[in-house]
């Protein structure tokens, strides 16, 4: 209005001129406008994974380019997943690694997890569990990498979500609109990785995760008993327990669990066999006080592979005892053959006697060595820096990949 009453009140002659100006001032306006909005929308590229302590902001145009001279060796994880599927191609790392990271997320937007997440309750302890601190924990590193995926997670594409906490809480399935939106997520020329603790893996008895999980080149962390890699199954912490002289000590073997919860009556059997040879079976509140009167300690499985009085047992610095079916469930393979003990139920009596003849000179030194690897390998904290050198180089973790188990359970 302005302008035209302007243009209006100006003689003729100086009326094309105005025009002209006018018209030439819009113009740049509108070109100001165009690119300011473009420059706005470029750096609107970002979403929020959400952690249980922070917001973390992946931001596409932060992400390191990586070159093909720049891509992470291949090598070890292919090595890996080929324990599993032997006809597994060479796969090179992509060149849209964080594009299609992005892509996972955004799409699984609905199931990340959020700064309000309340992780499922099991066993007494109500969280976070391993994927929860597998999650808050990497993103903050991928942060504080300045967003280059392979600085963090090496060859693979992580997928952050907390599988075991949306699978409880939807009655021990994951919901159909999850499913769907896998189906069609990922693709077949990436190797990825993700962390589960669910006893039936990432699978968690759904036929479509076993499609996918059989299509798709996933490597599983498994706490839980089912996956490529196992890792510590974790709850709340146990402070080491003050130390009881060993000649001192009530029970050579003692077992502090319940007499269910494991396939085929096997904690039954565990417990018939060490009653046989006199040792020591207790169910109650004051189980602490059992162990630290205890030279060595049963950790019969559960309905996983595992159990969490394996990892109790080692925070309270005493000596393992993992019974199992039909094969152990143990991070740290090579290092745990140094501090604990694996076995079948029948092989029970043949291993009670042995430990009936150790000196406690031995029973001692066990201990101590232990108690040093407790903060490293048995805490959430030690665990996620064993992963965080799995990936990058499992060479430099203790951490084995092995071959997926012929069964869930």
């Amino acid at each position: 209005m302005l302008v035209a009453t302007a243009i209006r009140n100006t003689p003729r002659k100086e009326r094309k001129t105005k025009v002209v100006n006018c018209a030439s001032f819009l113009l740049v306006f509108l070109l100001v406008f165009v690119l300011v909005a473009i420059n706005f929308i470029g750096n609107d590229q970002g979403y929020e994974l959400e952690t249980t302590s922070s917001t973390v902001a992946f931001e596409k145009n932060k992400a390191k380019v990586v070159t093909e001279q720049e891509s992470p060796s291949m090598g070890r994880a292919l090595e890996c997943l080929r324990r599993t599927k032997s006809e597994l191609p060479d796969l090179s790392y992509p060149r849209d690694s964080f594009e299609h990271f992005h892509h996972i997320h955004h799409r699984l937007s609905r199931w990340i997890q959020h700064s309000d997440h309340k992780p499922h309750k099991a066993a007494g302890y109500s969280g976070p569990w391993i994927e929860n601190h597998w999650i808050s924990h990497f993103q903050q590193e991928l942060e504080s990498n300045h967003y280059s995926l392979s600085d963090v997670f090496g060859p693979y594409i992580p997928i952050l979500i907390p599988w075991t906490d949306i699978w409880v809480k939807n009655r021990f399935q994951y919901p159909q609109d999850l499913i769907a939106t896998m189906k069609d997520l990922l693709r077949e020329d990436v190797m990825y990785i993700t962390i589960n603790q669910n006893d039936d893996g990432l699978v968690g008895r759904c036929t479509e995760f076993n499609d996918i999980q059989n299509k798709y080149h996933i490597t599983v962390l498994s706490a839980g008993g089912y996956g490529h890699v196992p890792v510590p199954l974790l709850k709340q912490p146990e402070a080491p327990l003050p130390k009881i002289p060993l000649n001192e000590r009530k029970h050579l073997v003692s077992y502090v669990g319940s007499k269910n919860n494991a396939p085929d009556n096997m904690r039954e059997v565990t417990i018939a066999h060490m009653e046989k040879a006199g040792h020591y079976y207790f169910k109650g509140s004051e189980w602490r006080d059992i162990m630290a009167q205890s030279k060595f300690s049963l950790c019969p499985r559960g309905f996983g592979r595992t159990s969490y009085h394996v990892m109790e047992t080692l925070q309270m610095g005493l000596i393992p005892i993992q019974v199992y079916l039909d094969q152990p469930w143990l991070p740290y393979a090579n290092l745990m053959k140094n501090v604990s003990y694996t076995v079948t139920n029948d092989e029970l009596p043949d291993l009670f006697l042995h430990l009936s003849k150790m000196p406690d000179s031995e029973v001692e030194e066990l201990e101590a060595r232990i108690g040093k690897l407790r903060e490293d390998y048995f805490s959430f904290e030690g665990t996620m820096k064993q992963i965080g050198r799995f990936m990058l180089d499992p060479t430099n973790s203790e951490l084995v990949c092995q071959a997926l188990p012929s069964t869930p359970r």
